[in-house]
């Protein structure tokens, strides 16, 4: 704010009278930091894999640090079949294999993320059945997902094509930095003791990460897309459903439309 200043004397002898009028001026100062939060640490675009996935090491190892961290990838499947992981962040040496950080798929839609360390013998695993989309119209769908790891609310929150599919808090929460002898960052797999374990296949057509766990709204608009438009149902949404399953539609004999859906709770089992 400024201040402007009108004076006007009024002399009497010696004396004079000043009037100071104080006026407001509106500023907008832009928090420096929102913007910061919001730049990714690298990004990268059109990475198509066939199961051997990317070393990106150099790129990332000394700038991806914070002890919070958001993934946002946009990709699509030449193959669903197995598990595979969209990165994954290990320690590779032998005897190591159950320390990393990675977000996997599941041929069942299946959508998940795990946080292992070897020494402390912790492992948080997050994930939701059917929350992304295979094919439409016998076409590869292409998805947009991301990961938010939160160390001060100790959470896990995985997101899917606009809408946040599960939000996780744990006691043993582990960070990147939780993790003992992280050194080695992939795209498309995890480096496991040497060897690349769940190999991912298809096109990783844009891939960000971030040093901060961004808030939910910012990740929905990050993972909106084309598929956002085609959810009538959403998982979390009014009817506390995670997934719908088996739709129906009907025409009777007058003309009138008849639709319905079967609701899930829990697991994709029947019984």
């Amino acid at each position: 704010p400024t201040t402007s200043i009108s004076e006007v004397q009024h002399k009497s002898g010696n004396s004079s009278e000043v009037t100071v009028q104080p006026r407001t001026v509106e500023t907008t100062v832009k928090d420096p930091s929102s913007t910061a939060e919001e730049t990714p640490v690298l990004e990268k675009n059109n990475v198509t894999l066939t199961g051997g996935g990317e070393n990106v090491t150099k790129e990332l190892k000394d700038k991806f640090t914070s002890g919070d961290f958001t993934v946002v990838i946009k990709y699509n499947q030449s193959s669903e079949k197995g598990l595979q992981a969209l990165f994954g962040i290990s320690n590779s040496k032998p005897g190591q294999q159950n320390s990393y950080v990675d977000v996997f798929l599941r041929d069942n839609g299946e959508l998940g993320m795990e946080a292992r360390d070897t020494s402390s013998n912790k492992n948080n695993l997050v994930s939701r059945p059917a929350s992304v989309w295979g094919k439409y119209k016998q076409e590869a769908v292409t998805n947009t997902v991301a990961v938010v790891a939160d160390s001060v609310k100790k959470t896990y929150s995985l997101y899917a094509n606009g809408t946040k599919v599960v939000e996780k808090k744990v006691d043993n929460f582990l960070n990147i930095k939780d993790i003992k002898g992280i050194d080695y960052y992939m795209l498309g797999g995890v480096k496991r003791a040497g060897k690349t374990a769940f190999g991912f296949n298809g096109t990783l057509e844009n891939i960000k990460f971030f040093n901060s766990a961004l808030d939910e709204e910012t990740v929905k608009k990050m993972t909106t897309n084309a598929v956002t438009g085609h959810l009538i149902y959403t998982a979390n949404d009014t009817t506390g459903s995670n997934y719908f399953r088996i739709p129906v539609l009907y025409t009777f004999s007058n003309g009138r439309v008849f639709s319905s859906i079967d609701a899930r709770y829990g697991g994709t089992h029947d019984f």
